[in-house]
């Protein structure tokens, strides 16, 4: 599966299909570089240190710049924009920019327009990305015709 990272001062346009996944996670620092490390809930040691937990979401997306469906991992600030813009309206009808802060200080910048829904071809790469997803969560061998 790809995953999709906007990085320090870009931004992407997406297309949201779905939100296929939410975990608490904490940051760790290792050699001056931070990364997610998966909270286990009940007795975890991080949060007994007081090393609070964040919520990140996993959402299934359709990449504007290659028009791939992929996976994107975004956080709290991002999702409550995305929500706060969609309100009253039809998520299949919108697309987003998320524009990312030159540092990691700087946060994240979400803004939406209206779209046309999904395309055929694009339901059609969805439902196989999905497919995928499935299969490599359950280490399915892929069908093979013939």
């Amino acid at each position: 599966m790809e995953w999709l990272t906007v990085m320090s001062g870009a931004s992407r346009t997406i297309k949201v299909f779905g939100i296929l996944a939410s975990n608490d996670i904490h940051w760790v620092n290792e050699d001056g570089y931070m990364r997610q490390v998966g909270c286990v809930g009940n007795g975890c040691p991080r949060c007994a240190e007081g090393d609070r937990k964040q919520v990140r979401h996993t959402l299934g997306v359709i990449d504007r710049k290659d028009g791939r469906p992929k996976l994107m991992s975004v956080g709290a600030q991002v999702i409550k924009a995305i929500h706060d813009q969609v309100v009253g309206r039809d998520l299949d009808r919108m697309e987003f920019t998320i524009l990312r802060g030159r540092d990691r200080f700087s946060g994240y910048e979400v803004t939406c327009r209206k779209s046309k829904p999904l395309l055929k071809s694009e339901m059609g790469q969805i439902i196989e990305f999905l497919s995928g997803l499935v299969g490599q969560i359950f280490k399915i061998p892929p069908v093979r015709e013939g």
